[in-house]
């Protein structure tokens, strides 16, 4: 997701909220960030299923300077991706990352 001076990756995202003006949820993220990352590595076989082939929303940009306290306007341009439609193939895959047993 980018404005014209900034561009978020999964990485800025208590940026994004502060930015949004989302403070409630900038006050929890700290709490609840470490709860899914890094993946923990899994002792027993697992099964990820998911679709894919299909064209999905991957990066949006907005034409405005930067996020204020109000919500942003529609994108002004989504850059399409493979996936199933609503995740993109990039998360889809994360299941990988959970050791050596998983089938995808």
């Amino acid at each position: 997701m980018s404005t014209g001076s900034r561009n978020y990756t999964g990485e800025d995202a208590l940026q994004l909220l502060q930015d949004l003006g989302l403070k409630q949820q900038a006050a929890m993220y700290p709490k609840v960030h470490d709860l899914t990352y890094p993946l923990p590595k899994l002792d027993m076989r697992v099964h990820c299923l998911h679709g894919s082939g299909v064209d999905t929303a991957e990066h949006f940009t907005y034409d405005v300077p930067r996020f204020s306290d109000s919500a942003p306007p529609a994108p002004s341009h989504v850059r399409q991706g493979p996936g199933d439609g609503t995740v993109n193939l990039r998360s889809l895959e994360a299941g990988r990352r959970l050791g050596s047993r998983v089938n995808m």
